[in-house]
């Protein structure tokens, strides 16, 4: 072989020479791993995300779905429930006891194509001038609405609680956690008092009950 063609062969062949070299030192460096199977926390997994520290699990609650609660209205007329004695309704003399509805609250959660609500109301019952103490029934109605009035769930409780003299006042709680309806359309919860008809009709947004 000449002098001019062993030239031209070493031109040839010393670029793959020189990468040759590079793909032993880098196997040195990262390991004799297949391309592309690189642990996260080797050197190359490492370079690739760009951080040295381990990588982190991540919290699968960050991808449940998202539940949107339906919010909580009481119901305009219903806020105030009057317990009259005597057979006098409508009488402030004859005022036994006045329970009011000013606190809401409401957790949710899906359940399947579900969802259940935990809904909470509250208040606080005054004694009349007919009052003193003793129990006394309150009604209560949670409603839930879908698409404006159309109710999915309606349902009466009787929430009982006892006023001890000499206090004048004493507060009330009630917690339905059974609200279940399906998840669609939307949703709005309505609560507020409910005689169920068995009292004195609403005058001036009042619920009244006739104690004889």
């Amino acid at each position: 072989m000449t002098a001019h063609a062993l030239a031209q062969f070493a031109r040839r062949i010393a670029p793959a020479a020189v990468l040759a070299t590079l793909g032993v030192g880098l196997a040195g460096c990262f390991g004799n791993t297949e391309p592309g199977a690189a642990s996260a926390s080797s050197p190359l997994g490492q370079f690739l995300r760009g951080s040295v520290q381990e990588p982190q699990e991540v919290d699968p609650n960050l991808y449940k779905t998202i539940v949107r609660c339906p919010p909580v209205t009481k119901r305009e007329g219903t806020q105030t429930h009057v317990i009259f004695k005597g057979g006098k309704p409508g009488d402030p003399n004859a005022v036994g006891f006045q329970a009011t509805l000013t606190e809401t609250a409401r957790e949710c959660a899906l359940e399947g194509d579900n969802i259940r609500i935990r809904v909470g109301v509250g208040g606080r019952v005054l004694a009349g001038r007919k009052g003193g103490g003793g129990e006394m029934s309150l009604p209560v109605r949670i409603v839930v609405v879908k698409d404006g009035e159309t109710p999915v769930y309606s349902k009466l409780h009787t929430v009982r609680t006892t006023l001890t003299p000499p206090e004048a006042s004493v507060s009330w709680a009630f917690v339905d956690s059974d609200v279940v309806v399906p998840n669609v359309g939307v949703l709005r919860i309505l609560v507020g008092f409910d005689d169920g008809g068995k009292g004195g009709k609403p005058q001036d947004g009042v619920v009244t009950v006739d104690v004889q």
